[in-house]
């Protein structure tokens, strides 16, 4: 079958080539600020020794952390990101086509945590086990929106799950260690046009939706690991300093392409029997994405018995993720048409290391019951430049404000310990747009061909995260 003009507008594998599960970035894609005390204190927690959370935060103060408890908390996430994409010129008119804003359409995403410590009765040993999402992202977009050839729906997460040790080596120094056992998965959904796959995608800046398509790609990574190690150290009962360290994990995803468009031709072996029908391929897919390093290095003064405050430089190495290959298992033939096929994808993302800053203060007020009132900031630097921006991967550097309390009641005899936690997350403004002596935003992520063009625009995020956690102390 050779492609005809009715044909040419047909599958664009244009945008599997997208993937970047670069979905995830550092603000949205990596979160810290696990528990509704560590969301409540901007994640200024290395120091900390408070809750179960303590196992994420730093192994190293769970020695501090007293008695027999359980932990379960969630995280809700309400996501707000608009994109405004650049008027472009239609090579064969020569209009201006002007596009309309585009705002994600899913309203709010949940993350849980539950982690257990144990006093088993051994002098200075502690053990604890948790279940953490720290990396995740969730974002949907209108089927018809401006951005849809990049993506219209993006759901990464991992799950973190493991035991962990802790050994107080003299009065004032802990030290631990935790074992995580990551399973992850990610969908990607895109819309395509098969002008992307048979020409260069600058010529056609906005196909006709009646000549679209969609691609879908599901993958997963079922059996990774990762560790994290941690100090803490309290000299007086006033000052303690925090170290901890989680060990990177390249995530191995494995799974399927789905490509449908009324364009794309039957495929047949060579007796000529049916492989595939008409109007979809499907495919194998595989990529690797590789979570950074992560050192944070807290300290804590308590001024006075009631008031804390707290302090946390955390560095990210993502300098790791140089770039994403996306490798198909067969390649198949879209059309009976020379370059229509299926084509192994390199994307350049050319990631930077990062630092965030984080501060938080509590506060005990004498009051019969107890109560504590939290706040805190948070810098956060992005990992992406402009260069390598596109719609896809929405982040920017980020200024976080949070608040929250904690208080205590008595239930059925035990203490249950009540968190609540809000942040709001502020995302400088992306403006992308042609550069000199060369193009800003994302470029190549189209069948490997250059489209600048559609990354070109002003995205505008912002972020409100709520946390509720309630740990039951089981025996003090």
């Amino acid at each position: 079958m050779t492609m005809t003009s009715r044909a040419a507008p047909l599958v664009a594998l244009a945008v599997a080539l997208v993937l970047p599960p670069s979905a995830a970035h550092a603000g949205g894609f990596y979160v810290p600020e696990i528990g509704g005390r560590g969301l409540a204190m901007s994640g200024a927690m290395t120091a900390q020794a408070e809750d179960t959370t303590t196992i994420f935060h730093n192994p190293g103060g769970l020695p501090f952390v007293s008695g027999t408890r359980l932990q379960l908390s969630s995280a809700l996430f309400l996501p707000h990101v608009e994109h405004f994409r650049r008027p472009v010129v239609d090579p064969a008119s020569g209009d201006t086509i002007r596009f309309a804003r585009v705002t994600n359409t899913n309203a709010i995403g949940a993350v849980p945590f539950a982690g257990a410590i144990l006093d088993l009765g051994i002098p200075k040993l502690t053990l604890g086990v948790s279940l953490a999402v720290p990396f995740g992202a969730t974002l949907e977009y209108p089927t018809d929106g401006a951005q849809r050839f990049v993506v219209t729906a993006i759901a990464l997460r991992t799950i973190y799950a493991g035991p962990a040790v802790a050994y107080r080596v003299h009065p004032t120094l802990g030290v631990g260690a935790s074992l995580n056992y990551v399973y992850s998965d990610i969908r990607l959904e895109q819309e395509n046009a098969l002008q992307f796959v048979t020409g260069d995608p600058e010529q056609a800046p906005n196909p006709d939706p009646a000549v679209e398509g969609s691609n879908a790609i599901d993958a997963r990574d079922s059996a990774s690991l990762s560790a994290s190690f941690g100090v803490r150290w309290t000299p007086t009962p006033r000052v303690a300093a925090g170290l901890a360290l989680m060990t990177p994990t390249t995530l191995r995803f494995k799974g399927d392409i789905d490509v449908r468009n009324a364009g794309i031709a039957e495929l047949r072996d060579g007796s000529g029997t049916t492989i595939q029908p008409a109007g979809r391929r499907t495919d194998g897919v595989a990529f690797e994405f590789p979570l950074p390093l992560v050192v944070r290095l807290g300290a804590l003064v308590r001024p006075t018995p009631r008031l804390a405050l707290a302090l946390d430089l955390n560095w990210q190495r993502w300098s790791t993720f140089e770039k994403l290959e996306l490798r198909f298992t067969n390649h198949h033939e879209l059309l009976a048409t020379p370059g229509a096929n299926l084509y192994d994808v390199t994307l350049e993302n050319a990631w930077k290391d990062t630092f965030s800053v984080r501060a938080a203060a509590a506060y005990r007020v004498p009051w019969s019951r107890p109560l504590e009132v939290r706040g805190g900031l948070v810098f956060d630097q992005s990992p992406i430049d402009d260069r390598h921006f596109d719609v896809l991967t929405p982040d920017s550097d980020k200024l976080g404000v949070s608040a929250g309390l904690g208080t205590q009641v008595c239930l059925g005899g035990r203490r249950l310990d009540i968190d609540l936690g809000y942040m709001h997350l502020f995302l400088a403004e992306r403006d992308i747009a042609p550069g000199t002596g060369g193009q800003s935003g994302s470029d190549r992520t189209i069948l490997n061909k250059p489209a600048p063009s559609f990354f070109h625009g002003v995205t505008r995020a912002r972020f409100d995260l709520f946390a509720i956690s309630l740990t039951m102390h089981l025996q003090d």
